[in-house]
């Protein structure tokens, strides 16, 4: 049988074997909301790692995006090739890209929509000095004792435990007002404890602070401030911390709860129905939301904290995703 060339311009396109990253391209456009290839030069292949912020050619415009997965196969000449790595440090982890994704989903939004909420912008000085800082050594709760205000519900204890054993418990709380500090002081010291970060969330900056020096004067273990109150520098510096898990406790406002600890144990939601945890830009999504998913994508602890539980929150324990922890009746009366 005789086999008919291929006609002029039909031919099959040459292919060679290289080095491809995964680019999600910083463009809010719905049917671009997919990593795109591009081939990683010579070059760049020790700084272009997952993670990581490039500037990369599409129709023709240079845009930013993020490395998201790096792989090597066959590709035709007719790739893009990554212009430049705007920074190595790896400000979207595997984790957080995947929160987004579920959010981006949930609430029809494009994923580069939401990790502009979630990654601060870029500041050279402090990725610099934070990257030259030597890393600490993980921290030893030295102030914390256990019970004093656990002890006012019958599950308290066991909740401790399991956070302190390393496990991630979900748990819906009806706070006591004059409990709330030592509840969360001595979960967030159990969690420390096992060797992973908290995150812990408030509505307003002042509130955080406030608790960050609280949990200081419980714990003895350091506590930082981050969210919208606190400077662009100071917040891409925090990001660029956590990211290489120098820091056990986050306390912030509603975008501190996007911050990538590089091991999540727990993140807390204070007062979760305050209408100031929820984001004002699109896609609207408030700080219980965010710490749901995230919680699925990283399998970290969760814990609602609330004099007033909103509907949300008891959804999750409807649904039983999350438990419901009460303060005994003897409790209540005092």
């Amino acid at each position: 049988m005789s086999t008919q060339g291929m006609l002029d311009g039909f031919d099959p396109p040459a292919t060679r074997s290289a080095e491809i990253a995964r680019v999600l391209v910083d463009v809010d456009v719905a049917h671009m909301d997919r990593p795109l290839d591009y081939v990683v030069p010579d070059a760049l292949v020790d700084e272009a790692v997952v993670g990581s912020l490039v500037r990369v050619r599409l129709s023709g415009s240079r845009v930013d995006g993020w490395i998201v997965e790096r792989t090597r196969r066959e590709v035709s000449d007719s790739v893009g090739r990554l212009e430049s790595v705007v920074s190595a440090t790896p400000v979207v982890t595997p984790a957080l890209y995947e929160a987004s994704k579920r959010i981006a989903l949930r609430f029809l939004a494009t994923t580069s929509q939401v990790l502009s909420l979630a990654v601060p912008p870029r500041h050279a000085r402090a990725e610099k000095e934070e990257l030259a800082a030597a890393p600490p050594a993980w921290p030893t709760v030295t102030h914390w004792e256990a019970g004093q205000g656990w002890d006012a519900y019958p599950a308290g204890a066991a909740l401790l435990s399991r956070l302190r054993d390393g496990t991630s418990p979900r748990a819906i709380v009806t706070t006591l007002r004059p409990h709330v500090r030592a509840c969360l002081s001595e979960a967030v010291g159990a969690t420390v404890s096992s060797g992973r970060s908290v995150i812990v969330v408030t509505p307003t900056g002042e509130h955080a602070t406030r608790v960050a020096r609280e949990l200081e004067e419980d714990l003895g273990v350091p506590a930082v401030v981050s969210g919208g109150e606190v400077s662009p520098e100071e917040r891409y510096r925090v990001h660029v911390a956590a990211s290489l898990g120098r820091l056990p406790i986050v306390v912030g406002t509603r975008s501190a709860v996007w911050v990538p600890c590089a091991t999540t144990g727990l993140i807390v939601i204070v007062n979760d129905g305050d209408d100031r945890l929820r984001e004002r830009r699109f896609p609207r999504c408030d700080a219980l939301d965010v710490a749901v998913q995230r919680c699925a994508a990283e399998g970290a602890g969760l814990l609602v904290l609330s004099n007033a539980r909103s509907v949300k929150a008891q959804a999750l324990v409807r649904s039983g995703w999350a438990v419901s922890l009460d303060p005994t009746p003897q409790a209540l009366r005092e």
